[in-house]
């Protein structure tokens, strides 16, 4: 029989750093993270390159449009949803959120890895559920 294959995400995180750790994390847990980047431009490449099964979206991103604008632009071109992390206050975000159907969930930062995984698990059971 054959293995099942490891879900497929992508990170989208203007800050070089947590990008670096939010991979790191989420590969230890049993997950592949494809690629990631750190403008909405890049995400939408990314998305219908490899085709992942998730993105983490950070709100802010570097240059251009922030993360729900990317978010939105995805969904529509490709059916990927996402995760949306933040450091802005979560219930206004979420307010601007409410015409934007990607959204399966919502971190706010500081998080911790698993966390994050356990956030990623729970996306992805809703995506295939």
């Amino acid at each position: 029989m054959a293995e099942q294959p490891l879900p497929r995400v992508v990170i989208v995180e203007d800050d070089d750093l947590v990008r670096s750790l939010l991979a790191e994390g989420l590969s230890d847990e049993g997950l592949y993270v494809v690629g990631s980047c750190d403008t909405s431009l890049e995400a939408m490449h990314l998305a219908e390159i490899l085709r992942p099964d998730l993105v983490v979206m950070d709100i802010g991103l570097a240059g251009g449009d922030d993360g729900l604008l990317a978010a939105a632009r995805i969904y529509r071109a490709t059916g990927i949803r996402c995760l949306f992390t933040t450091g802005q206050d979560i219930a206004e975000t979420q307010r601007r959120n409410m015409t934007i159907p990607p959204a399966l969930g919502w971190l706010q930062k500081p998080f911790t890895p698993s966390q994050l995984a356990a956030a990623v698990k729970q996306a992805l059971a809703q995506i295939a559920g």
